[in-house]
């Protein structure tokens, strides 16, 4: 199974596939998806949700992965965790999604933040601008995407009257294309495209909604943002939409040089440093990131 490109830090491996419902035959996809379930079923708060079914059916999951980037993860030689980013497309706008992810081992680099900047190099460089959204009710991954991204929305940086122009149609293909085709139980989702907000059953998909456990901002603007926008007890998550370019791919470069040189400097016995070079943010262990 040939990966489109390979990124590599220290221990840390990172295969990205490109589309690989389209590119890879049968047997190559099958091998995928078996590594994808086996991260989620190790996990120890699998996940249930419509990128990951129980089918061994190759049709299906080649619908299923024909238009994303899959990122297998890989600590030490053995599957730590995956990123899945959806690639929507509705003849007007491409709208990237954040996607789904799952950490279940790690040595100490932040896997998602590295995962997802390659990610969104590899897109823009294709795709050259993009409209990308996270939906998240977690401080931390609301903070690192408002800090990565070109123009956040909603975030407690910008102006919060309405969103900018384009942004709700690129909500609604995000309601319409992913929300509706991947959730479970997809009646029951509410969307306020006015707050950019859905109301799902979150904790039935195996997310955490517990304001003790969920991953806090350092930042305070950013956990006052979300407490005051959301509201938890209904498992809210707020819809953000962002704009990757070739600024933004820069600024994620300069973020990854930076990293990688910071390497350089540390004793085996020291783990590297975790940044927030992307727009997903998550610690070691799964955090709300759909």
């Amino acid at each position: 199974m040939s990966a489109t490109f390979k990124k590599s830090y220290g221990v840390n491996d990172f295969y990205y596939y490109y589309n690989p419902g389209q590119k890879l035959d049968d047997q190559a996809m099958l091998d995928l998806f078996t590594e994808l379930k086996e991260v989620n079923d190790h996990a120890k708060s699998p996940l249930s949700h419509g990128l990951l079914p129980d089918t061994r059916n190759v049709p299906t999951i080649r619908e299923i992965y024909e238009s994303c980037v899959v990122c297998i993860i890989k600590v030490e030689g053995h599957l730590s965790g995956f990123l899945i980013t959806p690639i929507l497309n509705n003849g007007r706008q491409m709208v990237v999604h954040s996607g789904l992810v799952m950490i279940n081992r790690n040595k100490g680099a932040n896997l998602i933040a590295l995962a997802s900047a390659h990610t969104a190099i590899f897109l823009q460089k294709t795709l050259k601008r993009y409209f990308t959204t996270n939906i998240s009710s977690t401080p931390s991954i609301i903070e690192a995407f408002s800090k990565t991204v070109t123009r956040p929305w909603p975030c407690p940086t910008a102006k919060l009257v309405k969103p900018y122009r384009g942004y709700r149609e690129a909500c609604r293909t995000l309601y319409e294309d992913y929300m509706q085709k991947r959730f479970l139980n997809p009646d029951d989702l509410m969307i306020d495209y006015k707050r950019f907000v859905i109301r799902s059953k979150s904790q039935t998909m195996g997310f955490t909604t517990d304001l003790r456990k969920i991953s806090r901002s350092s930042d305070f603007k950013f956990i006052n943002f979300c407490f005051t926008w959301l509201d938890y007890e209904k498992e809210e998550d707020m819809v953000q939409v962002g704009v990757v370019n070739r600024w933004t791919a820069l600024k994620i470069k300069c973020g990854l040089a930076a990293y990688r040189a910071s390497l350089a400097f540390q004793t085996p016995e020291v783990e590297p440093t975790p940044i927030q070079a992307a727009p997903n943010l998550s610690s070691a262990t799964l955090k709300k990131a759909s």
